[in-house]
């Protein structure tokens, strides 16, 4: 008989498809056969669970809605019950699996996954991929945790400078790409002709519609290259509003469209379980968000050889280098965006050798296969520390 399987558990409570669940799938695939994952939601969304269940994991839900919508709630009694029922679900969970590690996406993931095994030999892993530091409440699941991985040094110095005093416990590593799914190629005909994009030189956009992606931004620039002559250009918007979290921004993209005429050059696609047939359907990819964790959109991009404009901040600058790879331009700056966008539209081969340097940049960097290597390093490491001070359950 083989050695048991140990079982990780995954705490999940934000189920909004980004760029975080696809990097959280590749940390799950790599832990390797020797691992059983399950994955612990608390509210229910169809794209979540086709994802993480067409990659056959295994999901629980945790009915404590309270955790993530705490404006919905009658009483701040709510609150306190779903955060009680939260931690003893997870902790339940973890004791009756044995779990061997419990990872917490989001703040208040990281912080009940660290509540629930407090006293157990339970390695909790924080992972952070977002720019802004939450003070107490995460300085309290950093003390809680075993581990806490950043994408970015971008992420490292806005969310949790404070951390660099317990060196230890800190881990950047960055995200990855499959190589071997992410292969280059020409775009799909049938799927340009039904996108109405055949024929178009097309600029693509890949992410939540979110202030901080800067679409608005992006079509604005549209309107420029539409004013100096670009009439025939088609920008691909694949992604869905988030109104819930953003309330009004996909009104204001809508009423940039109306202003500058651009119903007929937008093409929108709402959220694709797949990017990679829409990525290799445009010329370009825009990502020009103002400040990126680390944009998972770039390297996807660049693994297809499609060029990249890109904001020239955060995570993307980490990323990509402004000339040899991409072309990355102040954020938020619509004219210097479409100056960027022009100048790939009107050279092919300044956008074809960009493609091909991007392509490598991926090779070189952020290999899949590399960041899950350090991933289950990095795992095997926290499980025999934290097993030498615990007995077993």
């Amino acid at each position: 008989m083989g050695r048991p399987r140990r079982t990780a558990i995954f705490f999940v409570p934000y189920t909004v498809i980004g760029g975080s669940h696809h990097s959280l799938l590749g940390f799950i695939e790599g832990l390797g056969p020797g691992w059983r994952p399950i994955v612990v939601y608390t509210e229910h969304t169809p794209a979540f669970n086709e994802l993480y269940g067409g990659r056959g994991v295994e999901c629980v839900q945790l009915d404590t809605p309270g955790i993530l919508h705490a404006d919905k709630l009658w009483s701040p009694f709510s609150l306190v019950r779903d955060v009680i029922r939260t931690i003893w679900g997870l902790r339940s969970l973890v004791k009756k699996e044995k779990a061997a590690l419990i990872y917490g996406e989001s703040f208040n993931g990281r912080l009940l996954a660290g509540l629930a095994v407090t006293g157990l030999p339970t390695v909790a892993m924080g992972y952070i991929r977002k720019c802004r530091d939450l003070g107490l409440v995460d300085r309290l699941a950093y003390a809680l945790s075993d581990a806490y991985v950043v994408i970015s040094d971008t992420v490292l110095g806005a969310a949790v400078p404070w951390a660099t005093r317990q060196p230890q416990k800190l881990f950047k590593i960055y995200n990855g790409v499959w190589l071997d799914r992410f292969q280059p190629g020409p775009g799909d005909a049938e799927l340009k002709k039904r996108l109405g994009i055949e024929g178009h030189p097309t600029i693509g956009y890949f992410g939540r519609f979110a202030p901080f992606k800067c679409a608005d931004v992006l079509l604005e620039s549209l309107a420029l290259l539409k004013k100096r002559g670009h009439t025939d250009v088609r920008l691909l918007l694949v992604g869905t509003p988030q109104e819930r979290v953003y309330p009004g921004f996909a009104a204001e993209m809508d009423a940039i469209i109306e202003r500058e005429g651009l119903h007929g050059a937008v093409v929108r696609t709402g959220y694709v379980t797949d990017v990679r047939p829409y990525i290799r359907a445009v010329d370009i990819v825009a990502v020009p968000s103002d400040l990126e964790p680390f944009g998972r959109a770039v390297i996807e991009a660049m693994a297809l050889e499609r060029p990249v404009v890109g904001g020239n901040n955060g995570g993307i600058a980490e990323i990509a280098t402004d000339g040899e790879d991409a072309l990355l331009v102040e954020p938020r700056n619509a004219e210097a965006l479409a100056d960027a966008l022009e100048r790939l539209l009107t050279d092919p081969v300044l956008a074809h050798r960009l493609a091909e340097a991007g392509r490598r940049t991926v090779e070189r960097r952020f290999d899949m296969r590399r960041n899950q290597r350090t991933l289950r390093a990095l795992v095997k490491h926290l499980i025999r520390r934290k097993a030498g001070g615990f007995s077993a359950f």
